[in-house]
């Protein structure tokens, strides 16, 4: 297999970089072009910062929401998930006292968020464990109707975990939820230029996202979409000038801010759509399968069966290794991935491919992993 070679990154020729998927990796052009967005900027900072920058801002959010399905006035452009997730739970949960069920894998701070927010409305938060692997839609949908008693407020759940990576089934649990007087909230962190993404077809009353994880954009950027029973409802955590106008305006002035990212986004989508176009996500995506074979012959096991997996984003349970000494291993080869641990105590290695990823990549990984293998069965 051979690697898109156009345009170029700016990494570290003598790393393996298999983890684009916590915090991104931008083109060189993408970062020339904010730097030049910036400087503009500085030419006039009173003048732009309180005047062209809204118009300009519209535009951008404008051909976001074409490629998240969604219509530009239900769309407000973030810094990142946490900032979304945050002002989210803070708005739902600040007037009443609201019942939330969140997996227990979901993203630390998301679940956090919510703790805060409804101890200080006197709601609950109910975490549902889900084992892995992961084997069907049934079984999560099982796990939830068998842990959750009664109605409820909100649902929140990722439509790929962070740790894990399985590719949750949104819909169907919307639709549970629902069956329960509950509306659901999406954190599509792992969505928007991984997966084919429609908001607006979630069944879901807010979606939010990280946009610099999967587009080549430098960060921070994400966004935030809600439907128009909850619009007004949403404000930023930040109280703001703007925090009382239309969902993109409040959310564009949480105080003064560097939107040179932000404003690459058409730019960036662009891209995007050149890698797609070319078939260099589907490449990066049978690297990932490639990757999972060799993983699964060193004894590494997907966390989920197949119809459950990302494109580019697995995780696997690792038997006998502490994460601090699978961490290390990969630290002592220049090899980056995510290595954590699970909610219910496995350890996990996660890896992202993308459209610089090679075989050599791989073996790299590979070829550092099984040295590890082989040590722990030679004690």
């Amino acid at each position: 297999m051979r690697a898109h070679e156009e345009p170029d990154f700016p990494l570290d020729p003598d790393v393996v970089p298999l983890n684009h998927a916590s915090f991104g990796v931008p083109t060189t052009a993408l970062m020339a072009q904010a730097d030049r967005v910036r400087r503009r900027i500085e030419r006039d900072a009173a003048h732009y910062l309180a005047g062209p920058l809204l118009d300009e801002l519209r535009a951008q959010a404008a051909a976001l929401a074409t490629f998240v399905g969604a219509r530009p006035d239900s769309l407000a452009v973030v810094a990142n998930s946490t900032e979304a997730s945050s002002s989210v739970a803070a708005s739902l949960a600040r007037d009443r006292a609201a019942r939330v069920v969140l997996l227990d894998s979901e993203y630390s701070s998301v679940i956090r968020a919510w703790q805060v927010a409804c101890t200080a409305s006197g709601g609950e938060v109910r975490l549902v464990s889900v084992p892995l692997p992961v084997a069907s839609v049934a079984e999560v949908l099982a796990a939830f109707d068998a842990q959750v008693e009664g109605d409820f407020d909100f649902l929140v759940v990722s439509l790929i975990a962070s740790s894990t990576a399985v590719r949750l089934p949104v819909l169907h649990l919307a639709r549970w939820a629902a069956t329960r007087g509950a509306r659901t909230v999406v954190d599509a962190a792992h969505g928007a230029g991984h997966v084919e993404l429609c908001v607006a077809n979630l069944d879901a009353a807010i979606v939010f996202g990280t946009l610099h994880k999967w587009l080549p954009v430098p960060r921070p950027v994400g966004f935030l979409w809600t439907s128009d029973e909850y619009r007004d409802l949403v404000r930023p955590a930040s109280v703001a000038l703007r925090w009382d106008d239309s969902l993109l305006e409040r959310f564009t002035w949480r105080g003064t801010w560097d939107p040179a990212a932000a404003l690459c986004l058409i730019d960036a989508v662009a891209q995007w759509q050149r890698w797609e176009d070319e078939g260099a996500h589907a490449r990066a995506a049978e690297l990932a399968d490639h990757a999972a074979q060799r993983l699964g012959a060193l004894g590494f096991v997907p966390t989920a069966t197949q119809d459950l997996l990302a494109p580019r984003l697995r995780s696997f349970i690792v038997p006998g290794r502490r994460a601090d000494e699978l961490g290390a291993v990969l630290d002592e080869a220049d090899v980056r991935a995510w290595v954590g641990t699970a909610a219910s105590g496995e350890t996990l290695l996660r890896i992202a491919t993308h459209v610089y990823t090679t075989d050599s990549h791989i073996d790299r990984l590979v070829d550092a992993l099984s040295s590890a293998v082989r040590a722990k069965v030679s004690r």
